[in-house]
Formats: C-alpha cells, sequence, structure tokens
C-alpha cells in the first residue's frame, strides 16, 4: 500500500478514511458532568502527571549516578593498566 506523508510525524496509508476507523464515543452534554467531577478530574490528572514526572526523573539521576561510577571505574582501570604498561 502506497504511503504518503500527510503531516510532519505520522504515516498514514494514501486510502485512509477516518469514517471507517473512527472510535465511536458516547455524546455526553457537558450538562451532564459536574463542576466539582470535572475538577477533581484535572487534579487527579495533574497529580498522577506530577508524580510520573517525579519517579522518571528520579530513576533518571539514579542511572545517570550508575554510569557515572561505572565510567570512573573502568577510567581508573584503564589508568592502571597504562601505569603497569
Amino acid at each position: 500500500m502506497p504511503w504518503r506523508l500527510k503531516t510532519r510525524h505520522h504515516l498514514f496509508p494514501v486510502s485512509w478514511d477516518l469514517r471507517k476507523h473512527a472510535v465511536c464515543f458516547r455524546e455526553v452534554d457537558m450538562g451532564d458532568v459536574s463542576e466539582r467531577t470535572l475538577q477533581v478530574a484535572v487534579v487527579v490528572s495533574f497529580a498522577v502527571g506530577f508524580l510520573t514526572g517525579w519517579q522518571a526523573n528520579k530513576m533518571r539521576r539514579k542511572f545517570l549516578d550508575w554510569r557515572k561510577k561505572r565510567l570512573q571505574d573502568k577510567l581508573a582501570e584503564t589508568q592502571k593498566k597504562l601505569d603497569l604498561a
């Protein structure tokens, strides 16, 4: 199937028809959702994103510290080998 670039980041088949592949959602009138529910949803969404980012940064820092220590150890080992040679 031939492909063409429709946007900068996504490739779609030439015969892509959104009506055939659309996901059906139940129509929701905004009157059905209370303001309090919406506020809770926004706060929970923010909290989950914040905690996920915090944990990801914590894991990244841990990885960078491990890599730094590993490279320092390899450098010390290599320098020791060069001094002995």
